[in-house]
């Protein structure tokens, strides 16, 4: 690789270049036996995991050479196995796992971790009973997600209310050829009565581009249908998504007419930079306009360091910024009030937290716990 006249500069030059090669070689690889998939995503190409060839065979671990091409060329560690970093690479930075939806599928399968078979999340929410000097808890979710051997989700059991007021929502997938989820149905558990469907439509770049929401409604008294259909849209750095809310209700005027609401268009707008992130967050109505913008500034390494809350007029209503477990929050609309949000983390024996303790100004605020049940 190197002559004997070549100077130090010269030699690193030389190292760097042959180490990019072999990275290249490394991802061809990965392209032709499958694990990569090359995709145009708002006018470039980036590669994917292919989640289906992932899940049926598997991964070879790094060679020798190829493991310290991995410790030299990152700055951090990017994980033991070759999926670790396969993902740590492709996998969690892109505009497909970024944009806005109705499906929560997304939600539950980045929970996932290595064999995981069950995950349960608990979420507890804490105020502070000045008379009574105690804290007061109370449940705001649990829910269950199940997984099969294949790292594939099977479904999802919501947990809300408590006592005799307690209900369980039974959440199932069904899938296309591809490993994406087509169709989402949400049942009450103990009387499999439907509470929603949801109907997932994909071009051929894997983006949703439609969304066909239907909620059913039913009681004593009232019993009704009703149904969104979200129409995604995609340009380079930049995804649109138009929806109709249809009224819920019809209603008698002063004369016993009965009249009904007008449909109301609502558009969500979001731009993201080239890196993938969500950069500027819009929510607007053709009736209202403007009704919500979020912007959202990153560092260098692509980590969230700021956002903004902005009005119609763009002045800041509410601004945070973060540092790693650190979020400080000013509320321009209490006189630049602040709050401070510090997260603690628990881990188990296998690297993955199991608690999470958010402390706001120094008074307790939201517990939430994970219990992970492993296959063997």
């Amino acid at each position: 690789m190197f002559d004997d006249n070549d100077s130090l500069s010269e030699k690193r030059f030389k190292l760097t270049m042959w180490m990019l090669t072999e990275l290249v070689k490394m991802r061809n690889r990965d392209i032709q036996s499958g694990l990569l998939k090359k995709v145009n995503i708002f006018g470039k190409e980036q590669y994917l995991i292919n989640e289906a060839v992932i899940t049926s065979k598997i991964l070879l671990p790094f060679n020798h050479l190829e493991a310290i091409l991995i410790n030299v060329l990152s700055k951090k560690h990017l994980g033991k196995t070759k999926l670790d970093v396969l993902y740590r690479l492709y996998g969690e930075n892109n505009l497909l796992n970024s944009i806005y939806t109705t499906n929560d599928y997304k939600k539950y399968i980045n929970f996932y971790v290595p064999k995981a078979k069950r995950i349960t999340i608990k979420m507890v929410g804490c105020r502070w009973q000045t008379k009574e000097s105690i804290f007061a808890f109370r449940k705001i979710y649990k829910y269950t997600i199940f997984y099969n051997s294949s790292r594939k989700l099977n479904y999802v059991l919501i947990s809300k209310g408590s006592g005799l007021n307690r209900k369980v929502e039974k959440v199932t997938f069904t899938y296309n050829n591809q490993g994406q989820p087509i169709v989402i149905f949400t049942h009450e558990y103990q009387t499999q009565e439907l509470i929603s469907s949801l109907h997932l439509y994909y071009d051929r770049k894997d983006r949703i581009i439609k969304e066909e929401l239907t909620n059913y409604h039913s009681g004593s008294k009232f019993d009704y249908i009703e149904t969104t259909e979200y129409v995604h849209e995609y340009k380079e750095n930049y995804h649109k998504v138009t929806y109709y809310q249809e009224p819920k209700f019809s209603y008698l005027d002063e004369n016993g007419e009965e009249l009904e609401e007008e449909m109301v268009k609502y558009s969500i707008e979001e731009k993201f930079d080239y890196k993938g992130n969500l950069i500027e967050h819009k929510f607007y109505s053709e009736e209202e306009g403007l009704i919500e913008l979020e912007k959202y500034f990153y560092s260098k390494e692509g980590d969230l360091v700021s956002s903004y809350y902005l009005n119609e007029d763009g002045n800041v209503l509410l601004e945070s910024h973060y540092s790693k477990n650190l979020r400080t929050t000013i509320d321009r609309k209490k006189s630049n009030a602040v709050t401070i949000d510090k997260t603690q983390i628990e881990y188990n024996n296998k690297g993955h937290w199991i608690k999470e303790c958010t402390v706001s100004n120094d008074d307790l605020k939201w517990i939430e716990e994970r219990e992970i049940k492993y296959y063997d």
